[in-house]
């Protein structure tokens, strides 16, 4: 690029900065608007939402409905259901990532690299594939896979 094109370019830029700045920089010329504030605050009261004091709105009730819970509500065991209670299972090992090609094959569990015969938390590496990675401990077999997130 020749040096007179380089100057065009500087001169029009230049320009279209003036021109932003003088549109946005220059304080505005009308007036703040000014709001009408009440004098004093009415208390809310049950008439005013619609629903008296004998029917007022049942929170649990609610719940139930098609729509589901409210999800600013804390959730406490016993209002969950035994049937859709999930067992909470501690998981030793957390797949992080797998280099993988021909040669060798290396996972990353609990921030460490190890490879097919080493051994982690109590566990020994079997395998690694290009997706999973398959541990042996206590004479089971656990499969480990990276979440998708």
């Amino acid at each position: 690029m020749s040096e007179g094109i380089r100057k065009k370019i500087l001169v029009v830029l230049m320009v279209g900065v003036m021109v932003w700045a003088y549109f946005n920089m220059t304080p505005s010329t009308s007036p703040p608007a000014s709001v009408d504030r009440p004098q004093t605050i009415q208390p809310i009261t049950s008439a005013g939402t619609g629903a008296t004091a004998g029917e007022r709105l049942n929170v649990d009730q609610k719940s139930k409905a098609p729509w589901g819970r409210d999800p600013f509500r804390p959730v406490t065991v016993a209002s969950v259901p035994k049937s859709s209670r999930r067992q909470v299972v501690h998981n030793a090992w957390q797949l992080s990532g797998i280099l993988y090609n021909s040669q060798s094959a290396v996972a990353i569990i609990n921030n460490r690299p190890v490879k097919t015969g080493d051994t982690i938390n109590d566990a020994r590496v079997v395998q690694i594939d290009k997706k999973e990675v398959v541990l042996e401990h206590k004479g089971k077999r656990i499969r480990l896979t990276i979440a998708k997130g």
